[in-house]
């Protein structure tokens, strides 16, 4: 409950406690993040034949106050969500593509659909939208590098494409490429489309290569 004078009183584990507002507000801020690696990384815990207790430890030691920061190197938990379907093709996986993305279907332009999903499968809200144009303003920008999330305009400016950058800068993988959940190569993008924004989720950062 609220209190008079900025504090906050509730009772955990049997115990009053009375804390401030700013306080309180961290202790939100920590559990969220807590939950959104959970989901991202706490399923391997909770799988058939696995240890419990497998992927928690993980999970609870880089939750902080701060921003959740991506180690260079590693890939980010977007991107091992949309590799959950790789070599998915719209037309022999329609169905599987479909349950992945909460009912849409691929037969539209689906690059944005897709990554939406990957998003919010990891407790990270997206944008909605089925545009690829949609994550231009997202987020919050970033540098050029892995994990990334790089955003083109065709050069009609009447549609565009949304990936995610990898493997060194050299891929693309996204959904709706070659028709397909897939990596594919950067350079293409960045000759044939206008790259518009590099966008990474708030709350999160990516560490920079040495």
């Amino acid at each position: 409950m609220n209190l008079p004078g900025g504090t906050v009183k509730f009772n955990l584990a049997d115990h009053d406690w009375q804390i401030s507002d700013e306080e309180y507000i961290e202790i939100g801020k920590t559990t969220e993040k807590l939950v959104r690696q959970i989901l991202c990384r706490g399923d391997a815990a909770s799988a058939p034949g696995s240890d419990e207790g497998a992927g928690v430890e993980e999970v609870i030691e880089p939750v902080g106050v701060g921003p959740i920061i991506i180690p260079a190197g590693e890939e980010a938990p977007w991107l091992v969500k949309a590799r959950e379907c790789e070599g998915m093709h719209e037309d022999t996986d329609r169905e599987a593509l479909m349950a992945f993305m909460d009912g849409y279907d691929p037969a539209e332009a689906w690059c944005a659909a897709y990554l939406n999903s990957c998003l919010e499968k990891c407790g990270i809200k997206g944008t909605g939208s089925p545009s690829s144009l949609s994550f231009q303003n997202w987020g919050v920008e970033c540098d050029l590098q892995d994990n990334a999330i790089v955003v083109f305009v065709n050069a009609r400016r009447t549609g565009g494409h949304v990936g995610i950058l990898c493997r060194n800068k050299i891929k693309i993988f996204g959904g709706n490429q070659g028709d397909s959940a897939k990596e594919s190569n950067a350079a293409w993008y960045f000759e044939n489309m206008e790259h518009v924004a590099t966008r990474i989720p708030e709350g999160y950062e990516l560490a920079l290569a040495a």
